[in-house]
């Protein structure tokens, strides 16, 4: 989570956390998840692309899965559980 750890400014991380638990429908996940994971990633200047997500809410939990691919082509796939 973005602002969390006050070792990291505010270029690092994110603001999923404030979502989970939040009254908003699947599909505002559907399009603001991938939003914020990939704008927290892509201004790292080794990540080429942040795609293939899949996501999947379970009562008070969001489960994510997506793919980063660098640019040194090394592929990535990530999954990530939120819990609100």
């Amino acid at each position: 989570p973005r602002y969390r750890y006050l070792i990291y400014n505010a270029d690092y991380g994110c603001e999923i956390d404030e979502l989970i638990g939040a009254d908003v429908t699947d599909e505002y996940l559907q399009t603001e998840i991938p939003r914020l994971i990939r704008e927290a990633l892509i201004y790292d200047e080794r990540i080429e692309n942040v795609d293939q997500f899949e996501i999947t809410r379970e009562k008070d939990s969001v489960y994510v899965s997506f793919r980063v691919t660098t640019t040194d082509g090394l592929v990535f796939d990530e999954e990530v559980t939120v819990v609100g």
